[in-house]
């Protein structure tokens, strides 16, 4: 249905004994994260990144759990940076070869591509949003801001 969102089976133990489809999570070292107030959401509220992975996975603070899903960047590379809203509905994933997608927290639907022709080609090294999601700012490895 949605080919951007892999579902993972929901987990019975803390953070370190997350799992996904493939068997058990791959544990890589975390590049990047972002969460907003935990009181703003019932559902996932923290979004990070991990050492060559595709996906950003998405967690609950307040059970420390792995959350069901896991949010796919649109063009294959590497998910490097991430940045959730202020409100917490919406997550932001730039990544290695400088597409940035932005994806409903709840649903995990991709709302929007920002992969451009006049886009970045590198990796994006920064990402922050309004506070009323009305303008995004990215940075990536060239000397140029978006």
């Amino acid at each position: 249905m949605y080919p951007n969102i892999i579902p993972s089976p929901p987990t019975t133990g803390p953070l370190h004994k997350a799992s996904n489809l493939d068997g058990e999570f791959d544990r890589t070292a975390i590049v990047d994260f972002d969460a907003c107030d935990p009181t703003l959401t019932k559902f996932d509220n923290v979004a990070t990144c991990h050492t060559g992975d595709r996906f950003c996975r998405l967690w609950d603070s307040r059970s420390g759990r792995l959350g069901a899903r896991a949010l796919a960047t649109s063009d294959g590379a590497p998910a490097v940076r991430v940045a959730v809203s202020a409100c917490g509905q919406f997550a932001y994933i730039g990544s290695a070869r400088g597409a940035i997608d932005m994806y409903a927290m709840q649903s995990a639907r991709r709302v929007r591509s920002f992969e451009t022709k006049k886009g970045y080609r590198k990796p994006i090294v920064g990402i922050a949003s309004d506070a009323v999601n009305r303008q995004l700012v990215a940075v990536a490895v060239d000397p140029s801001i978006k």
